[in-house]
């Protein structure tokens, strides 16, 4: 991989979001007709707020612990989350996706705004063009 590859060369940013008020019906439409395993939460004024995964979903009902389940429940997602900027470097992304054990790790500007997201199949397609160029 070059090592001038940055945030913006690698991410997508045809993003699946959601608002903080999300339902659990609602995210799992979402999940499931996107194919995908989780997304960023953002704000009215599109600043990062969260991301959402499979797993939030699934604590969230477990934590219902209701004999009927209420898919109007907002779900509890992850408010806690590591963002980049578009400039940052591959090695920087590569040491970011291995020291949190992360998934997905969306991209931000100086304001907090979204501006697209690296997944790990993000990295994966990286790699695969990369090699492809060199032969």
């Amino acid at each position: 991989m070059p090592q001038q590859t940055i945030a913006k060369d690698i991410m997508t940013t045809e993003l699946v979001v959601a608002r903080e008020d999300i339902t659990i019906e609602e995210a799992i439409k979402l999940l499931v007709n996107n194919r995908i395993t989780g997304f960023p939460v953002v704000d009215n004024t599109y600043r990062l707020v969260g991301v959402l995964s499979e797993l939030d979903v699934i604590k969230t009902v477990q934590e219902a612990n209701a004999p009927v389940l209420d898919l109007d429940k907002q779900v509890n997602f992850t408010k806690k989350v590591r963002s980049i900027n578009e400039e940052t470097t591959w090695h920087e992304i590569l040491q970011t996706f291995l020291e949190r054990n992360i998934r997905r790790l969306p991209v931000t500007d100086a304001e907090g705004r979204l501006k697209g997201i690296i997944t790990r199949s993000d990295i994966m397609k990286a790699l695969f063009y990369s090699s492809k160029n060199r032969k």
